[in-house]
């Protein structure tokens, strides 16, 4: 007989965490003059990068980019002005 655990098919737990302008050296664990006591256990416990590219300078653009798949270009956003426009 199988337990209610046995028959619900697991899932990955991700959780997509990103903070604003905050350089890879801010960060207590790369940085020891630096105090970021949550995101040290995040880093011990989950998963970081060591080498990471964006797609374009600015935050707005960048973010846009990262959430659709696109290029900012594709998307027209390319400034932190503004965003996305509908029609």
């Amino acid at each position: 007989m199988q337990t209610k655990t046995e028959m619900v098919p697991t899932k990955p737990n991700i959780i997509f965490f990103m903070t604003d302008q905050q350089r890879w050296d801010c960060i207590g664990k790369y940085n020891k003059h630096i105090h970021t006591p949550a995101i040290d256990r995040l880093t011990e416990q989950g998963v970081t990068f060591s080498q990471a590219v964006c797609q374009a300078p600015m935050c707005v653009p960048s973010r846009s980019s990262m959430m659709f798949g696109y290029y900012p270009s594709q998307l027209g956003v390319r400034t932190n002005h503004g965003g996305l426009y509908y029609d």
